[in-house]
């Protein structure tokens, strides 16, 4: 922890230090830059040729505030952490201090593998257009206006992404892509890393600077030489800066570790997030007398769910079809999505729309309330204008989610019929009022 000799070996020992800690980490971003893009060109998951020169693509969509957040955090966590151990605890002074900085370059190289890996692999994206081999299938999913085409069993529309995918999960905003069946695998791994990876770190700094402070190893003075003893130079500066990465290494720790667990359960269950929301509600939905219980087909008990996600990654599986349990078919699933879909529209309560509304996030006109009760989702809000239809499904105290629709007939028997335009998002519940039915077939505000 001390290095011998004069004040000019002291000089040259920081100059070493600085320059290896800049070398490792801009040397290793580019060489698996390189490498990421090399397999993803080589073999890229969703088949379709690019419209533009594949490194430009990929370079693109790391230009995004989430990819570049992470990264920036990723540096400065990493970079701090390799020059504080060549500082402290240099490398040829003993074996665990070697151990140590390879362990620090194990996780940042993992780190930065798994992240690029993730993002520029995608999860896999339903063919514009797709319909199944056989066409009486149609009957049994979704079809989706946007891609023009039906959704394939476990795949759902991405506003983010503007395209149906593959076992979805989640948009991560991190990545700038959504987490699906081709990266969920390195998805995963890149949180395995980076929640060990900063707790490590944090663990280090915290170590050190127990050191610098309770037992002296440090000097103030901006020459760090005292005799035969060359010590470290720590000024308030630094200390709060050591501070403030400990602080940064255990918050992303703690958040990224919580995502982990989350997606750990779903892979153990072999369900993506959606999918549970989705189990859930078909545990509590009404049924007809005789109607079996929904069973959920692609849980294959603990192990096998865990070889096939962690083990196989996106080979057991193009993406289409999927292994199954006993007793279930390949839309078992795909009809009971059909059937909430079919009772959430019947659940459905249309309104009209009573005064402006923007589609601002916070609508300060509109109150104080409405304001500081505003949904926490990053589904869109949608601008009304007076006179508009709208068919709402959910809502959150002061706020409605609906769709936007039009009037395309009036019966004196069943009232008026609506068609939806597809305009879905959020909207102050104070702009609309409930249409409501009178007994003799029309309507009325």
């Amino acid at each position: 922890r001390r290095v011998h000799g004069d004040s000019e070996t002291a000089v040259l020992w920081v100059h070493y230090s600085v320059t290896t800690a800049v070398l490792y980490y801009c040397s290793t971003v580019p060489l698996l830059y390189c490498i990421t893009a090399v397999l993803h060109c080589i073999r890229r998951p969703t088949a379709q040729p690019p419209t533009v020169p594949i490194l430009y693509h990929l370079t693109m969509q790391l230009l995004h505030w989430g990819p570049l957040l992470a990264l920036s955090i990723i540096s400065i966590i990493s970079t701090t952490v390799v020059v504080s151990n060549l500082f402290w605890w240099p490398i040829y002074t003993s074996g665990y201090s070697f151990l140590n900085f390879v362990s620090l370059c194990f996780w940042t190289i993992n780190i930065l593998g798994n992240f690029f890996l993730s993002a520029w692999r995608g999860p896999g994206f339903v063919p514009l257009g797709w319909s199944p081999d056989n066409y009486q299938d149609t009957q049994f999913l979704q079809y989706c206006k946007t891609c023009n085409g039906y959704k394939a069993p476990r795949s759902h529309h991405c506003r983010k992404c503007g395209r149906c995918v593959m076992k979805m999960d989640h948009h991560c905003p991190w990545i700038n892509s959504c987490c699906g069946h081709f990266n969920h695998r390195p998805f995963f791994l890149f949180l395995l890393t980076a929640s060990l990876g900063c707790l490590h770190s944090a663990l280090f700094i915290i170590y050190m600077i127990y050191d610098l402070i309770v037992n002296d190893t440090h000097t103030t003075s901006p020459y760090p030489y005292n005799g035969n003893d060359i010590l470290i130079n720590i000024s308030l500066y630094i200390f709060i800066y050591l501070v403030f990465i400990v602080g940064l290494s255990l918050g992303v720790s703690i958040s990224v570790g919580i995502l982990l667990v989350s997606q750990l359960r779903s892979i153990s269950r072999n369900q993506t997030g959606i999918e549970s929301w989705i189990v859930s509600k078909a545990a509590v939905r009404y049924r007809e007398p005789g109607d079996l219980e929904f069973v959920y087909p692609y849980d294959l008990g603990l192990i096998e769910n865990l070889r096939l996600v962690l083990l196989k990654g996106h080979t057991y599986s193009d993406g289409f079809t999927w292994p199954l349990r006993p007793h279930c078919t390949e839309y078992t699933l795909t009809i009971e999505q059909l059937r909430q879909k079919q009772e959430k529209r019947f659940r459905s309560v249309r309104y009209s729309v009573v005064s402006r509304y923007s589609g601002a996030c916070l609508p300060v006109t509109m109150g104080l309330r409405v304001v500081l009760n505003f949904p926490w989702t990053d589904e869109p809000r949608i601008p009304l204008s007076p006179g508009e239809v709208l068919v709402v499904t959910r809502g959150s105290g002061y706020w409605l989610y609906g769709e936007k629709a039009v009037v395309t007939e009036v019966n004196e028997l069943v009232g008026v019929s609506l068609t939806p335009l597809g305009v879905k998002g959020w909207f102050p519940k104070r702009c609309v009022a409930k249409i409501a039915n009178l007994d003799n077939g029309t309507t009325q505000s």
